[in-house]
């Protein structure tokens, strides 16, 4: 039986089929069948995955009080990016997270969708263990090796958690 891949396919129906093929990825491992085309949609996830839209999170190296955090400056916070699609999976729990929308006189939970979250040193370890817990894909079966933007953003939390620094968040 041949098995062929229609580009053409929907996301929805895409999403379905590469959810199906991570249920049946311990048989196509242990079986070695159609593991070429397991790859090969992997590969297709991956590229759909990392090409946005994205959030993005830096290290803020010292907090002013009274600043009002309202434009986006990728290069001066030295942001990492992330995909807007594995944020979905962090919900329900990081509307538990404390944070402040903006600036400091607004406290807040969660993170701000589209705007900019300022996440306090006390709240990164609940972020570290939501990012940790509930970002997850095939890549972190070394299959292909190429899911960076997790690690990435893990190390960066331990980074300002050492540092007892803030994380800014940009919403997408």
């Amino acid at each position: 039986m041949d098995f062929k891949l229609d580009l053409k396919i929907s996301r929805i129906s895409f999403h379905f089929w590469f959810d199906l093929a991570i249920q049946l990825l311990p048989f196509v491992v242990t079986k070695g069948r159609h593991l070429g085309a397991f790859l090969f949609i992997s590969y297709l996830y991956e590229k759909e995955l990392l090409s946005g839209p994205y959030h993005a999170f830096g290290i803020i190296e010292k907090v002013e009080q009274s600043k009002d955090y309202e434009k986006y400056e990728p290069d001066k916070y030295n942001v990492i990016k992330f995909p807007d699609n594995l944020i979905d999976k962090w919900f329900p729990e990081i509307w538990n997270l404390s944070v402040y929308f903006h600036k400091l006189s607004r406290p807040e939970k969660g993170l701000a969708r589209h705007g900019i979250t300022l996440i306090p040193p006390e709240s990164l370890d609940m972020l570290y263990n939501i990012v940790d817990k509930k970002t997850f894909y095939v890549y972190e079966t070394n299959i292909l090796n190429a899911f960076e933007p997790k690690t990435k953003l893990l190390e960066m939390i331990l980074k300002a958690s050492d540092e007892k620094k803030f994380i800014i968040h940009f919403g997408v």
